[in-house]
């Protein structure tokens, strides 16, 4: 039997996907589905006819109760909550057809039924939908067969009103501490990840989190992945003449303008002033990549100096290990940063290697 609960899947990673669980309350509708009840016997009241009996006013709430139902599960737009709605609205309907005049004379049996949607609302926090089913059954035991014997005695009464009333507080309880627990939980599980594979500056990948990405793509057998270093050109001096604040502006500059050229392609910052992207495709697509990402550098500026970069771009083939991989990256990089910079190189075995600037032209 699989459990009575939603589950979010978090990316953390390649190769690693979590599943949350969560309980109906951690979703911004599910407080609606708390109090289901209660919204269902204030629209009754208004949609109520002029001098309606308490037969027909239940009837009312039953309508209400499915609309009711049926809003929160267009806005939920889960089958699964669809679902959960559909069994109160009917429930609420089934209490309307069997709760008679006589019984709504005295409030208490219409306070119980909304106690019972309550109870009902809250009914995930068993989390096994075989649980789910036995409250609902217990919940009409208690409520439908003890008045349909017309046990209208006082303490009968009493002892239903202490069983229902204590299994919703007490349902509720235990609904919503859990609810802060995994909250809690997954808040600070975030932040961990976030702290282990996250750039605290730029706000993209780190160093680890991009080689594991490209160990992954590696794994999957993909043949033709490129390595890009990617360096701000003359850094040093930016650092030195306007200040380390626009020195990390000129970082997060380079990094938002990554993360909108690579889009799904793993990227992250290596260290200081280097960033990496890992690209998947043919050498022409990577040449218009590369002159692409140089292209949507000519705009910006910080302080007064243009934003500018040199790329160094090697094949992670076969036979090599990462590291050899990045080292030829690196080795590119040197060579277009000394063939005047604001380029990107393909490292080759030739010597040198050739270069080309961002118009698409050879530098030798």
């Amino acid at each position: 039997m699989q459990p009575f609960i939603w589950k979010r899947k978090y990316e953390l990673r390649a190769g690693l996907t979590i599943e949350e669980s969560e309980f109906v309350s951690l979703h911004p509708f599910s407080i609606s589905l708390q109090f289901f009840g209660l919204i269902s016997v204030i629209l009754a009241r208004v949609l109520a006819p002029a001098g309606a009996v308490f037969d027909d006013v239940t009837t009312c709430e039953g309508i209400a109760g499915i609309i009711v139902g049926l809003c929160i599960s267009v806005v939920a737009r889960r089958l699964e909550t669809l679902l959960i709605g559909g069994t109160i609205a009917m429930s609420f309907i089934a209490f309307s057809f069997r709760l008679d005049a006589e019984s709504f004379r005295e409030p208490v049996f219409w306070i119980l039924s909304i106690g019972s949607l309550i109870a009902l609302g809250a009914a995930p926090v068993y989390e096994k939908l075989h649980h789910y089913m036995i409250s609902i059954v217990l919940v009409w035991l208690i409520l439908c067969n003890g008045l349909n014997q017309r046990i209208y005695n006082d303490s009968y009464r009493s002892w239903i009103l202490t069983v229902i009333f204590n299994s919703i507080l007490l349902g509720s309880v235990i609904n919503f501490f859990m609810t802060f627990l995994r909250v809690m939980y997954w808040r600070s599980r975030n932040e961990l990840y976030d702290m282990a594979f996250k750039d605290s500056l730029t706000g993209i990948g780190n160093r680890r989190e991009f080689l594991e990405k490209i160990e992954a793509l590696r794994a999957n057998g993909s043949e033709h992945i490129y390595f890009l270093m990617i360096d701000v050109d003359d850094f040093k001096r930016i650092n030195d003449t306007c200040g380390h604040a626009v020195g990390d502006a000129v970082l997060k500059q380079i990094a938002s303008t990554i993360k909108a050229c690579a889009g799904e392609l793993p990227h992250g910052r290596l260290g200081g002033e280097e960033f990496g992207i890992a690209f998947e495709g043919t050498c022409e697509e990577l040449s218009n990549f590369a002159r692409n990402f140089l292209r949507s550098l000519e705009n910006s500026v910080m302080a007064g100096t243009k934003v500018r970069a040199s790329i160094g771009i090697a094949r992670y083939e076969q036979d090599l290990t990462l590291s050899q991989c990045m080292s030829r990256a690196d080795h590119a990089l040197y060579a277009a940063k000394k063939a005047g910079k604001n380029r990107f190189a393909f490292y080759s075995d030739l010597n040198p290697p050739e270069f080309k600037d961002q118009s698409g032209h050879s530098v030798h």
